[in-house]
């Protein structure tokens, strides 16, 4: 009986352990999906569509708002996501890391860019959104473009 019993707690650890693996990447994926939404969003000019990605409850949100909201009016960009590498998850918060470029399309002065930034995420009711995020690094290629 004690193998019998040996055999089956062996048995649950191998399918715990691949549940949790399948249950972190599926939360992966639900982030770098989240990454790119909101990317999307910023490049469409859709400031509702692009708020919904944030939290509600980030102290930046209204600054975010009007930043957005000034930038759309001004600028037509062009958003490129170059990596996505998840930092850190658990249950309801998560790190993630994210390059991207940015790069003038229409308006007026625009430095373009690749910057590197560090998004907090917060879960909330199963889908996750940006609470705040910092920025690493700034590379600008050129001075200005008109």
């Amino acid at each position: 009986m004690s193998k019998f019993f040996i055999l089956i707690v062996s048995a649950v650890a191998v399918f715990s352990a691949f549940s949790c693996a399948s249950s972190k990447e599926k939360e992966k994926a639900a982030i770098e999906e989240l990454v790119k939404n909101n990317a999307a969003l910023f490049q469409k000019e859709d400031l509702v569509g692009y708020i919904a990605t944030l939290d509600p409850e980030s102290p930046e949100i209204a600054d975010t708002k009007a930043m957005m909201a000034e930038l759309f009016s001004k600028y037509d960009l062009k958003i490129n996501i170059e990596s996505v590498r998840v930092l850190k998850v658990n249950e309801d918060k998560a790190d993630v890391e994210v390059d991207q470029v940015t790069e003038k399309v229409t308006g007026g002065d625009f430095r373009n860019n690749r910057v590197k930034i560090v998004h907090h995420l917060k879960k909330i009711n199963g889908a996750w959104k940006i609470y705040g995020s910092d920025t690493i690094r700034i590379e600008y290629f050129d001075q200005s473009v008109n």
